[in-house]
């Protein structure tokens, strides 16, 4: 098959009158679960932006509910997991767990220096071996599409290794060796490269924008070395002048924390050109973008003493953009949140995305290490343990999948 023409309905379809899963997952407990789709969400790719939602070429709204997965932007070049699990197999799961969409990470040197892969990030896709890490790439994606998971591409970094940091030296979108012009050729030519897949449905241009060497990012100053809605803009019209199918994900600044609304005149001092109310991105081709941010526990504005302060500090720092009626408004994407505990902040995101169906979303992370699976190389926030078959906290699958357009079931066998 090709990668247009995905497998998950009709699997999902036999799974759920036989109560079989494409693959069986294992709960941390040892106790086997079959996980099974309720009902097998058809999504029909190109999507499109609709006011607030994204929306499939039949014009049928869809919460985009993903994961991260993480390595390819790291110094192994290559996605992790590929020493325990067969891309297949991990890709099924993907799907089985009920995300559909996997925003896949990769660094600038990923691309641009192509190296061979080494045998022992690969050992249990040994074809992978000594292959250029960009054909990897390319059969993460096509195993996902043929899984009908969608895929986002993201630019996590420029030189390899992991994100993020204000002394990393990657916090623009631009380097000394990767300047504007390269940065924006990368992704005009991942454009060229998967458009003959419908799957491959965004492009999230920049990983968490923050100073590098001094030098903070602005939104709409006018500053060519600094302002990032205009090197977004520009790279976006540049994307979808080669692939106008693609969703192009702008996110905001200060670790894509901020994309500030100008409120009471207390909050002006904050404001400074108030980002999207003042600057809102301008697509060569409409209905194709959508706004993105990241929540954490340790980020400052939204450590709120109440349920209620939470909520009111995400809608101004972020999903305002999101507002109905606006000359700005966009759906917005939560690409990244994350946790190792069911603590009151957790419970509040979870709750916030279940009265919001319209904000898409993609935990962090689906890794079950970090860097290389050696001991103490953990991921805690991660979907699997090590192995990449166990599920690390029950609880946390059961709350994703609250959130989830389908919600999927845990079948006990």
């Amino acid at each position: 098959r090709s990668a247009t023409s995905c497998v998950l309905t009709e699997l999902m379809a036999n799974a759920v009158s036989r109560w079989r899963a494409p693959l069986q997952l294992m709960l941390s407990s040892a106790v086997h679960y079959f996980i099974v789709a309720a009902a097998a969400t058809s999504i029909q790719p190109p999507l499109r932006t609709s006011g607030n939602q994204v929306v499939d070429a039949t014009g049928t709204p869809i919460r985009l509910a993903c994961v991260n997965w993480y390595g390819a932007h790291m110094e192994r070049y290559v996605v992790n997991g590929l020493d325990k699990q067969t891309i297949s197999d991990i890709s099924a799961n993907i799907a089985a767990m009920g995300f559909n969409c996997v925003r896949l990470v990769f660094s600038n040197d990923l691309y641009f220096k192509n190296p061979p892969l080494n045998a022992s990030a690969v050992s249990a896709n040994s074809q992978l071996a000594g292959r250029p890490a960009m054909e990897a790439f390319d059969s993460v994606v096509q195993a996902l599409s043929l899984n009908c998971v969608m895929v986002i591409l993201n630019n996590h970094i420029s030189d390899a290794g992991w994100c993020c940091s204000t002394d990393d030296g990657n916090g623009l979108w631009y380097t000394a060796g990767y300047p504007t012009q390269r940065w924006q050729s990368m992704w005009v030519a991942l454009a060229r490269r998967y458009k003959s897949n419908p799957w491959v449905v965004g492009a999230d241009l920049r990983n968490e924008l923050r100073a590098a060497s001094g030098i903070e990012p602005t939104w709409g100053s006018g500053n060519t070395s600094t302002d990032w809605k205009m090197a977004a803009e520009s790279c976006g019209n540049a994307v979808l002048k080669e692939n106008n199918n693609m969703l192009i994900f702008v996110e905001g600044l200060s670790y894509a924390n901020v994309l500030l609304q100008r409120r009471k005149t207390v909050d002006n001092a904050l404001c400074k050109s108030c980002n999207v109310q003042m600057h809102p991105i301008r697509l060569s081709v409409p209905d194709r973008l959508v706004y993105s941010g990241h929540v954490y526990s340790w980020d400052e504005q939204f450590q709120q003493n109440t349920k209620a302060g939470f909520d009111k500090s995400v809608e101004q720092y972020l999903l305002y953009v999101a507002s109905e009626g606006q000359n700005f408004t966009a759906p917005f994407w939560l690409g990244e949140f994350g946790t190792n505990s069911q603590d009151l902040f957790w419970k509040r995101t979870i709750d916030l995305l279940q009265n919001r169906p319209f904000v898409g979303w993609a935990y962090w992370a689906l890794d079950g290490y970090q860097h290389s699976g050696e001991p103490g190389d953990d991921e805690t926030f991660g979907l699997f343990e090590s192995d990449y078959k166990t599920i690390r906290h029950p609880w946390k699958l059961r709350d994703l999948q609250s959130v989830q357009p389908k919600r999927t079931q845990l079948v006990h066998v």
